[in-house]
């Protein structure tokens, strides 16, 4: 499959033609910038093999903003879930030749308070997100979306980077989920408007099973919210002292931390992903 010629948004003159009829303008509040390269959309399309998107039952894609990614994801003969926020996007959207097959859904709003839609789905998920929202959105897929058979995400190389590379807070609770990788680097020249940062795709495949239970989970998200409230600080410092952590669990915890990590003086930072993992499976039990 081919990249459609008739799809006129990968230039940003005609983008901004669309902008003016549309009496609209680039919202910063949604983070809006278009990708217009070409080879960049082709690259994000096909990224997941063939197999992984005829195993899952729906594909979804969030903010779909004038339809780049949305244009082709139709050609795949699969049910499309799409979920946008802006109303004049949503208008365009729904007036697409396109959009008037039966297998298209478009959800409106917040895709926040709308991923349960996509709860019970095997679904594959592309999304263009916005930065300030990022994190917010792969959590909460994570958390809401456990037959989720895969993703590929368009985001800011930074953020990318304080999962794939960095040991933080949100690496170690999505790496419990699967395999996060960043796969290429994208010049800030292929969108309209331009953003300030260099972007980057990232691509993640999922164990069978999460490494966690919901409630071990649950357990892990205290757990790193209270060591990198103050990763700084001692492990024993922060078992005293931290406020995210329960007081009618603290000293059962502060055992299983002195029987698990050998002493109290290491840092939040000097844990292993595996050692969080074991530590909730613990403290969940608690």
């Amino acid at each position: 499959m081919q990249v459609k010629n008739e799809y006129p948004y990968l230039s940003k003159l005609n983008i901004q033609e669309f902008l003016k009829n549309s009496q609209a303008g680039i919202l910063k509040k949604w983070g809006q910038n278009f990708l217009i390269d070409p080879n960049i959309l082709r690259q994000i399309i096909y990224l997941p093999s063939q197999e992984k998107i005829f195993n899952s039952e729906i594909i979804c894609e969030i903010g779909p903003g004038l339809g780049a990614l949305t244009h082709i994801l139709v050609t795949f003969e699969k049910p499309i879930v799409l979920f946008e926020i802006d109303p004049i996007l949503i208008k365009h959207l729904k007036s697409q030749q396109y959009f008037s097959l039966k297998k298209i859904t478009l959800i409106e709003g917040d895709v926040l308070k709308n991923l349960n839609s996509i709860s019970n789905y095997k679904a594959f998920v592309y999304g263009n997100l916005p930065y300030y929202i990022s994190s917010e959105i792969l959590l909460n897929l994570m958390k809401t979306c456990p037959k989720i058979t895969g993703g590929v995400f368009l985001l800011q190389k930074e953020f990318v980077e304080r999962i794939t590379k960095s040991h933080s807070s949100i690496s170690i609770f999505l790496k419990a989920f699967g395999i996060w990788k960043m796969e290429k680097e994208v010049s800030a020249n292929c969108f309209y408007p331009k953003p300030e940062a260099t972007s980057a795709i990232l691509s993640f495949l999922p164990y069978n099973q999460p490494k966690l239970t919901i409630t071990e989970l649950e357990t892990l998200e205290i757990l790193l919210r209270a060591f990198f409230w103050g990763k700084r600080k001692t492990l024993l410092k922060i078992l005293n002292s931290s406020p995210f952590i329960p007081n009618s669990s603290r000293e059962v915890w502060k055992e299983i931390f002195l029987q698990h990590c050998n002493n109290l003086y290491r840092r939040p930072e000097e844990l292993t992903e595996e050692e969080y993992y074991t530590l909730a499976r613990l403290c969940s039990k608690v």
